[in-house]
């Protein structure tokens, strides 16, 4: 994949989040934070590593706090 392709799919993926509506998102990100929660190895681990989510991204905020 060339830079120019690369610059091209990132361009095409931030207009598609673009686009989602905020119920989609509501929806999406509280069905990833159930999934994630209720995982043995979440619940089992001392550690865990993720990012802190900034605007459209998927929540992190509730899984960061457990």
């Amino acid at each position: 994949m060339t830079r120019e392709d690369k610059q091209a799919l990132r361009i095409r993926v931030r207009e598609t989040i673009k686009a989602f509506d905020e119920a989609y998102l509501a929806e999406s990100n509280a069905a990833i934070e159930q999934a994630v929660l209720s995982l043995n190895e979440f619940r089992m681990s001392e550690r865990v590593f993720t990012y802190y989510s900034q605007e459209r991204e998927c929540a992190t905020r509730k899984i960061i706090s457990e």
